[in-house]
């Protein structure tokens, strides 16, 4: 139960310059967290310093931030409705991913799918 590791690998890659592959240790990071049962309020804390960096050097994935907050609000009991990740009704998450795949980003519906998948198991609601 260490996450550490992935901690490492993606402070090395802030610390050299190298985003290439910072999307996928914060991905990593978070769904580790999410099926370990670590506290979910220092994944909050720490989401907000992954903000910080994708506002700082201008990454691309900022999508991967916003759902993963989202995701841990919702897990945090913040929303009624901890299924709907954007906006309040089905239909505004609906055109929340219809707009993602205009802008052809199938990785950001999957990563929303997949953390719904971890609301839905907390919950108790599949």
């Amino acid at each position: 139960r260490n996450l550490q590791p992935v901690l490492r690998i993606y402070n090395a890659q802030v610390d050299t310059g190298d985003f290439s592959h910072v999307g996928f240790s914060i991905s990593t990071y978070i769904q580790y967290h999410l099926a370990s049962g670590f506290d979910i309020e220092k994944l909050s804390d720490n989401i907000q310093l992954f903000q910080g960096l994708y506002l700082d050097y201008h990454l691309a994935d900022k999508w991967l931030i916003d759902i993963s907050q989202q995701a841990v609000s919702n897990l945090m009991g913040e929303t009624a409705t901890p299924l709907i990740f954007f906006g309040v009704t089905m239909a505004q998450q609906d055109a929340k991913i219809e707009e993602y795949r205009k802008a052809r980003i199938p990785k950001a519906i999957e990563y929303l799918h997949l953390l719904r998948l971890f609301v839905a198991f907390f919950f108790h609601n599949f």
